[in-house]
């Protein structure tokens, strides 16, 4: 059977942001009090294609640092 899977990630921190930083981004609305950095998301996706998920199929892995259980909306 193949597998089907997706990703759902909140804001990464990486080079091209620059010096300037949003709410989501300092941690102030995460209630995981930090943005993601690319190797957590990253590691995340690679354990979802992993032998380690053979048991895990059709899912969207919610990688968000607690955003979506911390009530946060978009504007």
């Amino acid at each position: 059977m193949a597998q089907v899977h997706s990703a759902s990630i909140t804001v990464v921190r990486c080079r091209s942001h620059g010096p300037h930083t949003n709410d989501a981004q300092d941690g102030t609305v995460i209630p995981g009090k930090r943005g993601a950095q690319p190797a957590k998301v990253a590691a995340a996706a690679v354990w979802l294609c992993s032998p380690a998920a053979s048991y895990v199929i059709g899912q969207l892995l919610v990688v968000d640092g607690g955003m979506t259980i911390g009530g946060f909306e978009l504007p």
